[in-house]
């Protein structure tokens, strides 16, 4: 539990006067935004000074909004969005630097909205999307030269107790010494977090400089996803990278009620490469574009194929193909073939080619 805090509140509505705002000081305590909307211009004007900085606990709630802008900067030792907050930081030379966690969307049945974008940075010792029940954080990574940097050992959590959503774009960059999607702490509660990220248009997601782990679904009742380009059910995009050794789905003490992981690949590529492991137990479900994938799947992993193309120069124990095509150039235990091609230089025995279907060879 939190300490109780004594804010030094911002609550400029409240302010019937005739004259002109002078910025709040560059530095302050704890402070809160409350209900308002506050601008960080590196170009001066803004109703807080640039740079600003905090020097313990921003709290922004009560529908408040801070807006970072051409080159401001923003610094606490923790940041807490709640109770509809938004924070956007824009545009090169714009900065968030937490030495602590931000946190988007806290203290149960919140939310909250933090987008990144257009070539700004983010710096911060872990963050955490939908921290409570209840809850839904949502964080947005986007544009060339836009990237959130997570520092130290701590994970990024996507849905804690509650609902997370990230979504990394259009070539920005975001890296985590760990990353977790969908989560519920060993010692607490039955509910677990539902998390989903969303890697699209040339947005990447790093995890321990690549050697990292990626879980979807870590804990009882917990649910992680990851889209590469597009939610399943949606119109394929442009698909990003994942740059991590390995990706686990699902856990927990009993099969009942085990996290449940899920990668979703429906993207429109015609040339795309996914190497990272997959391990766990859990689902990969194909939709669309042409993706090869070079690494190992697990045993308990449920691969199902019901569009695009899969080129599969690594290993899996099992597949499902129920529409597109399958081509095997690596190592497959066991195939169900219900329609689709079937095609690669290594296709296993022991099975019927379906009605309609085709099988193609070399």
């Amino acid at each position: 539990t939190r300490p109780t805090v004594r804010w030094t509140t911002i609550v400029r509505a409240a302010l019937l006067c005739g004259t002109a705002l002078a910025p709040w000081p560059a530095m302050a305590a704890d402070y809160e935004i409350r209900g308002t909307t506050e601008t960080v211009d590196g170009n001066g004007g803004g109703t807080l000074a640039s740079p600003w900085t905090v020097g313990d606990r921003l709290r922004i709630t009560n529908s408040g909004t801070l807006r970072v802008i051409n080159g401001g900067q923003v610094t606490s030792s923790r940041a807490y969005l709640t109770d509809g907050a938004t924070v956007t930081v824009t545009g090169h030379g714009s900065t968030w630097t937490t030495s602590g966690r931000t946190y988007v969307a806290t203290d149960e049945n919140n939310t909250a909205i933090m987008d990144i974008r257009d070539g700004a940075t983010a710096t911060t010792h872990g963050v955490t999307l939908g921290e409570g029940v209840g809850d839904k954080g949502t964080l947005t990574v986007t544009g060339h030269g836009t990237s959130w940097t997570s520092t130290g050992t701590r994970n990024a959590y996507v849905g804690y107790y509650g609902e997370g959503h990230l979504t990394v774009s259009d070539g920005a960059s975001f890296k985590s010494p760990g990353l977790v999607v969908g989560y519920l702490p060993p010692q607490f509660g039955v509910i677990g977090g539902t998390g989903t990220v969303t890697l699209t248009d040339g947005g990447t997601i790093s995890i321990d400089s690549g050697t990292g782990t990626l879980k979807l679904g870590s804990g009882p009742r917990t649910t992680g996803t990851l889209n590469i380009g597009a939610a399943a059910g949606d119109t394929p995009a442009a698909p990003g990278d994942l740059n991590a050794a390995t990706v686990t789905l699902g856990s927990g003490s009993f099969n009942l009620i085990r996290g449940k992981g899920l990668v979703v690949f429906n993207h429109n590529s015609e040339d795309y490469t996914f190497s990272a492991d997959i391990d766990g137990i859990g689902d990969v479900d194909v939709y669309s574009g042409v993706t090869t994938y070079t690494g190992t799947m697990g045993s308990n992993v449920t691969t199902t194929l019901r569009g695009g193309t899969f080129i599969l120069n690594g290993s899996m124990e099992s597949a499902t193909l129920n529409g597109g095509g399958l081509y095997i150039n690596g190592s497959l235990g066991s195939l169900t073939f219900q329609s689709g091609t079937l095609g690669g230089n290594t296709i296993p025995f022991g099975f019927t080619v379906p009605s309609g279907s085709v099988l193609a060879p070399g």
